[in-house]
């Protein structure tokens, strides 16, 4: 709501306009835009969320069923089929939003061999939970954690020209990623706080908060703005909405239980 309201302020939105936005994201809004309905974007960030979504349709129920061939087949199978046929036919795993050969988004492609990427880290993570190492060993698993992160960092900064190492540094963060949860690291109570859990809840809000002004601030920054001045005003927007958001959302989550049991009261008949 707050992303739409802020669109049609800044792009200066006529009714018909307004009514067109509302139409063409519809499909978005309701978490459908993914399988090719729908054709605009209020909030680009979903894409990932709704990718999710239809990936965990197809690999949950055979993850269910097939426990162990999902284990040690399908899922890894999966994984280096899917991301080779990325690595050859677009280099990188960017432009999620594209169009593959009349079949399917790009980034649906993605999130299948992602999900089956994460889902073998998440068997790792059980095996590796298992060992009892030494300091010495923790303090190395540390040191190539780290580095992990380092290294993604840098990855982030790099121009086009870097695109094509997407899968390398896929795999580091795997390895990050495994030795993290592994809880085998020597910084893990560092992070078994209710501040740390706090920083997880905040980071969804805004990742589906800051988008709207990645994209339209652009209409109403002054002439003279530094990208410095952008940087903060984006920076200060995305922190307001971020906090509106988990406000709301908290108050959501305390009054649904009550609306639905009033509901239940009014409309069920006993």
């Amino acid at each position: 709501v707050i992303g739409f309201m802020f669109i049609v302020i800044v792009r200066n939105l006529n009714r018909l306009e307004i009514l067109k936005l509302i139409s063409n994201s519809f499909f978005e809004i309701t978490l459908l835009e993914r399988t090719g309905l729908g054709n605009n974007s209020i909030n680009g960030a979903l894409w990932y969320i709704q990718s999710m979504l239809l990936a965990m349709i197809i690999l949950y129920p055979l993850i269910r069923k097939f426990p162990n061939l999902a284990k040690w087949l399908l899922l890894p199978l999966g994984a280096i089929l899917l991301l080779g046929y990325l690595q050859q036919n677009f280099t990188h795993l960017r432009s999620p939003h594209q169009w593959v050969e009349n079949f399917t988004f790009k980034g649906n492609i993605r999130a299948v061999a992602e999900l089956c990427l994460g889902a073998e880290c998440y068997f790792a993570v059980q095996w590796l939970k298992k060992f009892r190492f030494r300091w010495f060993v923790k303090a190395f698993l540390t040191i190539v954690k780290w580095a992990c992160w380092l290294l993604i960092i840098w990855y982030m900064c790099k121009p086009k020209d870097y695109f094509s190492m997407d899968f390398f540094f896929l795999a580091v963060m795997c390895v990050g990623v495994i030795l993290a949860f592994s809880k085998q690291c020597i910084d893990t109570p560092i992070y078994q706080n209710v501040f740390m859990e706090f920083l997880g809840k905040l980071s969804l809000p805004i990742y589906l908060s800051h988008i709207f002004y990645a994209m339209n601030l652009k209409y109403i920054f002054p002439k003279h703005f530094t990208v410095n001045d952008k940087m903060i005003t984006y920076l200060i927007c995305t922190a307001v909405t971020t906090i509106i958001v988990m406000i709301f959302a908290k108050l959501i989550r305390i009054s649904t239980p009550k609306v639905i049991n009033t509901f239940n009261k009014l409309a069920l008949v006993k």
